[in-house]
């Protein structure tokens, strides 16, 4: 079953990959067809990092709290909000507080599904497990940054349906952040749990 997390766990966080450089392939589109300029630009891929800057110490807190699979959850939800308000993109503000949503998510559901891993694998298998799991989840920057090839309709239909992509793509990490929590309450390995509520 663990091996079912570590997947689940994966698809979440290589979604929340994805939708982080979600603006760097249609940069292009931005400034041409919405006369975006690079200032506007850099914002669009900055602002994600600010909530992190204040909010990382907070969302160990709530991890500690609530348990990691039900703050990923959370964070999963919340990350397909601010990616809709992304894809719709106007005005300007909109697409910025989009972006300043999401950044919320994505430093907390990175750090609760790692923290969620040492809930579900031994401490001789947990290194293997992390690697695995940050392995998986560049394939969310993988593909976002090969998009404009294999999603190439999209692209030439405009700025807006990669983000729409994007959303839907994220919506995916939901899915699966939702299998996570459920797996999660009903067969999480009860000594694990024990020697985790010790530790704490």
């Amino acid at each position: 079953m663990r091996w079912w997390v570590l997947a689940l766990a994966a698809v979440a966080v290589s979604s929340s990959y994805y939708e982080d450089d979600v603006i760097g392939p249609i940069a292009d589109l931005l400034h041409r067809q919405r006369g975006f300029s690079q200032s506007q630009l850099g914002m669009l891929n900055g602002v994600i990092s600010i909530p992190n800057v204040a909010l990382a110490l907070m969302n160990g807190l709530l991890i500690d709290r609530f348990g990691p699979a039900r703050v990923a959850f959370w964070s999963a939800a919340i990350g397909v909000l601010g990616a809709a308000l992304t894809a719709i993109g106007e005005p300007y503000e909109l697409m910025v507080v989009g972006r300043f949503i999401f950044g919320i998510s994505e430093g907390a559901i990175f750090i609760a599904l790692v923290a969620g891993l040492a809930q579900w694998f031994p401490r001789s298998g947990i290194a293997l497990a992390t690697a695995l799991y940050l392995s998986l989840a560049r394939v969310g920057s993988y593909a976002v940054d090969t998009s404009t090839a294999w999603a190439h309709p999209l692209y030439a239909g405009g700025w807006q349906p990669p983000l729409w992509l994007g959303t839907a793509i994220v919506a995916i990490g939901l899915a699966a952040a939702s299998a996570y929590y459920w797996l999660d309450l009903r067969y999480r390995p009860k000594a694990l749990v024990s020697v985790t509520v010790e530790r704490v």
